[in-house]
């Protein structure tokens, strides 16, 4: 029961932030991601979910320092929720090292970064970033374009775990198949300025 209130405190957060890619959409697909290659790993199933869910709520009040702040934010939630101080330090470690400049001190956090960069390229993530575009809800994609950059070095330079170079491998072709039949300009514009990197 606490685990899954844990979660609703998190989706509850999110829901209040208003971004077209750090949302309940994004925690979802990381989420998915996250559990995916944990699978395949020694590692806490329990730990990756509820970082996954918690690791983009300190957007709530800062874009440049989130991942400190949702790192907090979840430990002090899962003290309030009852668990073990044990639990949330894992949690928070997981969390604060999500950047992809940064070095996860434990085998979740590596889940939770890679899971969270896969989700760069997933096209469900695109499609609202497009839609909310469509709607007037943004002015443009460039949040996405800068996702664009941080792409072509994803797979041998960002991604730690094995399972994560399959899985981007398995989800490249798809994004790019969206990417080349979009309608929408910014998106072919991408699409083309990925396509001219040639390192995918």
């Amino acid at each position: 029961m606490r685990f899954a209130e844990s979660i609703n405190d998190a989706i509850a957060l999110l829901e209040t932030i208003g971004s077209p890619s750090h949302n309940v959409l994004h925690a979802r697909g990381v989420v998915d991601l996250a559990l995916n290659i944990c699978a395949f790993y020694d590692a806490d199933p329990e730990v990756v979910e509820i970082a996954c869910w918690w690791h983009d709520t300190g957007w709530v009040e800062s874009v440049k320092s989130h991942e400190l702040l949702s790192a907090s934010l979840a430990y002090e939630n899962l003290l309030f929720h009852g668990f073990n101080r044990q639990t949330a330090c894992s949690v928070y470690d997981a969390i604060r090292f999500h950047r992809v400049n940064s070095i996860p001190k434990t085998l979740e956090g590596r889940i939770v970064r890679d899971a969270d960069k896969l989700d760069l390229i997933s096209v469900p993530r695109w499609q609202q970033s497009s839609e909310f575009k469509a709607r007037g809800l943004i002015e443009n994609l460039d949040d996405r374009k800068h996702a664009i950059k941080i792409i072509p070095r994803m797979r041998n330079g960002i991604l730690s775990l094995e399972k994560s170079k399959i899985i981007f491998d398995h989800m490249i072709g798809v994004f790019l198949d969206f990417l080349s039949t979009s309608s929408d300009p910014e998106i072919k514009s991408c699409f083309n300025e990925l396509i001219s990197s040639a390192t995918l």
